[in-house]
């Protein structure tokens, strides 16, 4: 297919001067070939660009005002982005760009040519076979986010030759080092993901979020695997992700960090009362593997959870906390008549000792901390004793999401009774768990 003209393109019936014409043509073809072989998918200097084609600044802006009227060129403004060198975002308004063209100094922005512009040109050797670097260089905007399955990432999640980092709205993949100096491992597989972020389908649904550099980045086997996961629905970024994306952090935190703050300031305050404490595990840095949002909504992944939240909650209470301060067994009889002394179960433990050591108005206080802690023991087992298989349905995020809030619930509530008690209030609680400024999901 050959290359359209400038006049072609633009479909614009008002004819300039023939000088007037040639600048035009040599200003789009000087910024399509310099974007086209650029390994970075870069723009132009508008400085450079006055250089190279010996224009005067007057001719210069000139030309561009029409290049952009016509949707053949777009700049980005380093106003508008730090780097102007890279295209982030689609750009701003026609007449927004030639205000900026008239007013601003040649250095201070780059010029790009648009999807326009680059239609039917012939896609370079080196980016055949990948997607997702294709859409860059015909026009695509780095930071535009892509948006894919969830089930993606168990590619890589349940690979044990990659890293794989989450944090409730982001993470990243790398191959590991030892793969990536292995010379026996594939170069196709030896990845690097610098950052993916989840959001959501207009049904609520969980989806991964990948801006389309980073995607460009793949290797061509691992850009068409993603390819086969990529959504053509209407799909949001989660805000705290985009947030952080763009250099900004937000002021709260997700439940799922929040809870472990709980735990970890719940063993303080054991401490400053003068008590053991009430977890043997906390975290106040990383979390346990497999505590995060599940990336598809099965049954299998489902309980999964259940049992990671409940190791961490029910299974993970210290006996010693009781101090003998409550009964630690208890007497069975069977219907054999045989008689058993057993161990308590912790969660009767834990409510026997809030019974009888504190005493509040609030007769909900108790049963929060209670049932929270009994509804994911009750689920852990479930699964237990049953036999089959699995089962797809996008309520388990729903579930997933209303037990968090039960148990986070829980925990919250047991450290603010534990304030209470003489020596905790020396004991600080991060701001925004303090003021309960939480994301659910």
């Amino acid at each position: 297919m050959g290359t359209a003209t400038l006049t072609d393109m633009a479909g614009d019936t008002t004819r300039g001067s023939e000088s007037g014409e040639a600048v035009g043509e040599a200003l789009l073809g000087k910024v399509v070939r310099e974007f086209a072989t650029s390994r970075d998918f870069n723009g132009i200097s508008a400085n450079f660009l006055a250089a190279d084609l010996n224009l005067s600044v007057r001719k210069l802006r000139k030309s561009l005002a029409t290049l952009i009227a016509q949707g053949l060129v777009e700049i980005v403004h380093e106003q508008w982005f730090p780097n102007p060198h890279i295209r982030p975002f689609p750009a701003p308004a026609t007449d927004v760009q030639l205000t900026a063209v008239n007013s601003s100094a040649l250095n201070q922005y780059c010029v790009y040519p648009t999807a326009l512009a680059m239609r039917g040109r012939r896609l370079p050797r080196r980016l055949a076979g990948r997607p997702y670097a294709a859409r860059l260089w015909r026009g695509g905007a780095e930071l535009v986010p892509i948006f894919f399955d969830m089930a993606v990432l168990e590619r890589y999640r349940t690979d044990p030759r990659y890293a794989f980092n989450f944090d409730d709205t982001g993470g990243m993949i790398s191959v590991r080092d030892e793969f990536y100096m292995s010379k026996e491992y594939p170069e196709r597989d030896k990845i690097l993901l610098q950052t993916f972020g989840v959001g959501f389908d207009e049904d609520d649904g969980r989806v991964v979020a990948v801006f389309l550099r980073y995607l460009a980045d793949l290797s061509p086997e691992h850009q068409r695997l993603w390819e086969a996961f990529e959504r053509t629905d209407r799909c949001f970024v989660h805000p705290d992700y985009m947030t952080a994306a763009l250099g900004d952090f937000p002021n709260h935190g997700s439940i799922y960090r929040a809870l472990l703050i709980e735990q970890v300031t719940i063993n303080r305050m054991c401490d400053a009362i003068g008590r053991p404490d009430l977890f043997r595990v906390t975290f106040a840095e990383g979390r346990p593997d497999g505590y995060h949002v599940f990336f598809q909504p099965t049954e299998r992944h489902f309980h999964a959870f259940v049992l990671e939240l409940d190791k961490l909650l029910s299974q993970n209470i210290k006996v010693e906390f009781f101090e003998n301060e409550v009964a630690l067994t208890e007497t069975i009889r069977r219907r054999t008549g045989e008689v058993r002394v057993v161990d308590r179960g912790s969660v009767a433990l834990l409510e026997d000792w809030l019974r009888t050591w504190f005493r509040t108005s609030d007769q909900t206080a108790i049963p929060k901390v209670i049932e929270g802690l009994r509804e994911v023991r009750r689920l852990r087992q479930r699964p237990a004793h049953a036999i089959g298989g699995d089962r797809y349905d996008k309520g388990y995020w729903v579930q997933q999401d209303a037990l968090m809030e039960r148990a986070y619930l829980a925990l919250r509530t047991m450290r603010l009774i534990l304030a209470n008690f003489p020596g905790a209030e020396a004991v600080d609680v991060p701001d925004w768990v303090q003021e309960g400024r939480i994301r659910a999901r």
